[in-house]
């Protein structure tokens, strides 16, 4: 790559370039946008960081990810793109490239409470960060829960979970209208007597953080298990004058 600056000629190697873009796109979703309209190539670079981390406010927002993960995008290649080596040819781009787009999805936050929350936790395989409302979360459960009367899952079956080991969720919202109680304790969503009926949610996490709940293990915790975070709270104590 060459730019000129009063005259004077700057290469850069391909490789730094590379990573300056790979960089800058995990760093900021903005820039990742811009490399997708930019080329080709940029585009294959920057499309993987752009769909890694997803967060979804409204319900707009909600359905709009939701329609678009379900569609796949293929980057053609061209002659230019299949050059000798310099930026934008070689192994960057040599050859058509199609990118499944709910595998790209690695972290979420969900905050808007629909039947989408089911739809998207479904279609992304790959998800190892999942940021949920208490109601989202509850719904996650329950509809993953084994109901005794049919024998099986009322929405989400346990292919939902095959592939999402070393899952990391995180539990906001406990502060907001409609939140009867502000303290959530694992064991509420467990079936100690029923293991079998049990989402298989909580046998694919491994950490869970509090985020503004007060909380904890209850009797009985997963083997998954072995992170558990609260959010620190403020004590008084009394000072003599």
């Amino acid at each position: 790559m060459t730019n000129t600056n009063n005259g004077a000629e700057l290469d850069l190697p391909r490789e730094l370039v590379l990573r300056i873009f790979e960089d800058g796109a995990r760093a900021h979703a903005e820039l990742a946008h811009s490399l997708c309209l930019v080329s080709r190539w940029t585009c294959i670079l920057a499309l993987p960081e752009l769909y890694d981390t997803v967060v979804l406010k409204t319900i707009k927002q909600q359905i709009g990810f939701f329609e678009a993960i379900e569609k796949s995008i293929t980057i053609p290649a061209t002659r230019e793109d299949q050059g000798d080596g310099s930026i934008g040819g070689g192994d960057v781009k040599a050859s058509h490239k199609r990118f499944l787009l709910k595998d790209l999805v690695k972290c979420i936050w969900l905050e808007p409470v629909s039947n989408r929350t089911l739809d998207i936790f479904r279609l992304c395989d790959g998800l190892t960060h999942i940021a949920l409302t208490l109601v989202n979360l509850l719904w996650l459960v329950d509809s993953s829960t084994v109901d005794r009367d049919i024998g099986q899952s009322r929405s989400l079956g346990r292919d939902a979970f095959a592939n999402k080991q070393d899952l990391q969720l995180l539990l906001f919202g406990g502060d907001r209208p409609g939140i009867s109680s502000r303290r959530w304790t694992l064991h509420t969503c467990i079936d100690a007597q029923h293991p079998e009926r049990t989402s298989p949610l909580f046998s694919m996490v491994s950490h869970i953080r509090l985020a503004d709940f007060n909380g904890g293990l209850g009797p009985r915790a997963t083997p998954q298990l072995s992170h558990f975070t609260i959010r620190a709270t403020r004590i008084h104590v009394p000072v003599d004058s």
